[in-house]
């Protein structure tokens, strides 16, 4: 199961978490939607509107990679199979060759992408990505949408689905953390279930966390198959901006 989840993420070019991966493989953003922002609310739906940015906004990029403050790059080192969350910034708060829309304040809302005719000679790409947060303006979940159709291999063509639900603990010291992440997928209408819960956080002086306990389970496709569950830690690497 992981073995085609890790194939067709490479196939599609559509990112299960890192928004500008499918910039850089060539996809482009709809035109149509250059002047239309996406509103948060905190629900599982979005409303369309035409907005502008503020003045000297700072972005919040980076709360897609759960880092916050003049972060430069993030390089997750982890053992779970194709999940990727690595990421470059530039000095506003965005992903280098970042396709994000963005709310009024700088926070993430998500991309829309449109491919004819790639590389990969796939006739059509479609790409959906949107985030939705809680009460608190913590990322609640991360969804991602990828079609393709055309492709002259026959394995890349199809959709993949890709979902993320993220649990929080608040801390005494007004700080908060993700205990819990129920993750997703469908290949082609199939669905598979993994979910992570995470302990023994430490962080560096920025507050971002450079390590955490790992537990995975993966949960069967039907009642003829066992859960499989493993542990791990996860570490990070971050650099700053002076």
């Amino acid at each position: 199961m992981n073995l085609i989840k890790i194939t067709l993420v490479l196939i599609c070019g559509c990112p299960l978490l890192i928004s500008d991966a499918c910039h850089v493989s060539g996809c482009r953003v709809n035109p149509e939607l250059e002047n239309v922002m996406l509103t948060p609310i905190r629900s599982s739906r979005f409303i369309c509107g035409t907005q502008s940015h503020a003045q000297d906004n700072k972005f919040k990029e980076g709360l897609i990679y759960d880092v916050k403050g003049p972060v430069a790059s993030v390089r997750l080192h982890t053992d779970a199979p194709g999940y990727f969350n690595n990421a470059l910034f530039d000095t506003d708060g965005k992903t280098i060759g970042s396709v994000m829309k963005f709310d009024k304040n700088g926070y993430p809302i998500g991309w829309i992408i449109d491919k004819d005719n790639s590389t990969y000679e796939q006739e059509k790409t479609f790409g959906l990505f949107e985030v939705t947060y809680d009460d608190n303006y913590r990322i609640a979940s991360l969804k991602m949408k990828c079609e393709i159709k055309g492709a002259t291999f026959t394995l890349a063509n199809g959709s993949v689905t890709e979902n993320k639900y993220f649990h929080y603990r608040d801390n005494s010291d007004n700080t908060s953390e993700i205990t819990e992440m129920k993750m997703i997928y469908t290949i082609n209408g199939t669905a598979h279930d993994i979910n992570f819960s995470y302990t023994n956080y430490v962080y560096d002086n920025h507050g971002n966390w450079i390590s955490r306990n790992v537990v995975e389970t993966i949960e069967p496709l039907n009642n003829s198959e066992k859960s499989e569950t493993r542990e791990y830690v996860e570490t990070r690497t971050i650099s700053y901006y002076n």
